[in-house]
């Protein structure tokens, strides 16, 4: 037994359409399919099937008997806008596959991104001090992690972690009360040794947890341009480990010797991202708007 065509759907609109828009919904749908006018086969039965929903649609007490059968709309509060645009408006009716592309917009509504903007921040910042970061590369790292010191509102928690083949925070977690001596902390870094990502890792997330809660955006940036040997399988863990305290890791990957499926697969686990730096040039920016993402 075939399942009873849902009559909005047939024309087109939402349940909450007004009876202007059901009179429009017709109308188009009507010059379309009207047999004079279309030929094709099947169509005059599916002209007949909006006829039909016409006919209840517009008439204020069929339409309240027809709404009565039809599963309750559970309305929710909506924390998203979302726009769909599809690749095509209109599908001919075919014995034959079709191919529609969809593409879902989504972004916060203007009372979550007020309520995201006022979320403290607390962020990790794990720097990869390898030989390899030698010169430019984390020169520009230092100055960049300055600045976005300096953007820390007074509520926001910021820490910051070097690794090579050991770890060691530099800034421990807190609200920077004293800037001049933490930038005299950054500057002081030196490239040294090899890369071992755990060790940043979990010694950043270690840094974040000390004051991690449901209402702070917590989160973990990974700066690196090497691979870490050995210790990926740890590093996926701790990766599980982070996403079950409700905190993000993002990795930033330098140049040409990074392991881009490795960041991916440590993103992907913990809902951040990873993100490809093909010039020593480009840390800033890109540091700078992962930063204003989280903000």
């Amino acid at each position: 037994m075939s399942k009873r065509p849902n009559l909005y759907a047939l024309l087109g609109i939402l349940r909450s359409a007004t009876q202007e828009d059901v009179r429009r919904a017709y109308l188009k749908a009507a010059k379309k399919l009207h047999p004079d006018a279309n030929t094709a086969p099947g169509e005059t039965e599916i002209f007949l099937d909006v006829q039909q929903a016409y006919q209840i649609l517009s008439d204020s007490s069929r339409r309240s008997a027809y709404d009565a059968t039809l599963p309750k709309n559970e309305e929710l509060p909506s924390v998203i806008n979302q726009n769909i645009l599809f690749s095509r408006k209109e599908l001919p009716r075919l014995n034959e596959p079709q191919l529609v592309y969809l593409l879902l917009n989504l972004a916060p509504t203007e009372e979550q991104k007020k309520e995201m903007a006022s979320a403290p921040v607390n962020v990790c910042l794990v720097l990869d001090c390898s030989t390899s970061m030698k010169g430019e590369k984390l020169d520009i790292v230092k100055g960049t992690a300055i600045q976005l010191m300096r953007k820390m509102k007074p509520q926001d928690i910021f820490s910051l972690v070097s690794f090579s083949d050991r770890a060691e925070v530099v800034i421990p977690a807190t609200r920077q009360s004293n800037l001049h001596r933490s930038e005299s902390r950054i500057h002081m870094l030196q490239p040294s040794g090899g890369t071992e990502i755990f060790r940043g890792l979990e010694t950043g997330l270690a840094e974040v947890r000390r004051y991690a809660t449901p209402k702070t955006i917590n989160h973990v940036i990974l700066l690196t341009d090497g691979r870490t040997y050995g210790d990926e399988q740890a590093c996926y863990e701790i990766a599980q480990t982070a996403i079950d305290n409700g905190i993000g890791i993002s990795g930033m990957g330098i140049g040409s010797g990074w392991n881009d499926v490795f960041l991916d697969q440590i993103a992907t686990i913990t809902g951040g991202s990873s993100m490809f730096v093909s010039q020593p040039k480009d840390i800033e920016r890109l540091l700078n708007e992962k930063f204003s993402h989280l903000t």
